[in-house]
């Protein structure tokens, strides 16, 4: 059996996730003292929706260890 693993600078949705059985790798998005992971605990809605408001991001890669977490 074969299975995609990607980070989730694909920008995928949250359905085609599930219709392809995409496993993702989310990025960590920092807002001030917050981070959150792309796709699982930030949606591509509220981020572009936060930024058209003056909300001020920066992102890191998907360490390692998540990626060998996701096999």
């Amino acid at each position: 059996m074969i299975q995609i693993i990607s980070d989730t600078t694909c920008s995928f949705t949250s359905d085609e996730y599930q219709s392809y059985h995409i496993i993702p790798v989310p990025l960590y998005v920092r807002q001030g003292e917050t981070v959150k992971k792309e796709c699982i605990e930030l949606s591509y809605a509220d981020f572009y929706k936060a930024q058209r408001n003056g909300g001020k991001f920066t992102t890191s890669q998907p360490d390692p260890n998540s990626f060998l977490a996701a096999f």
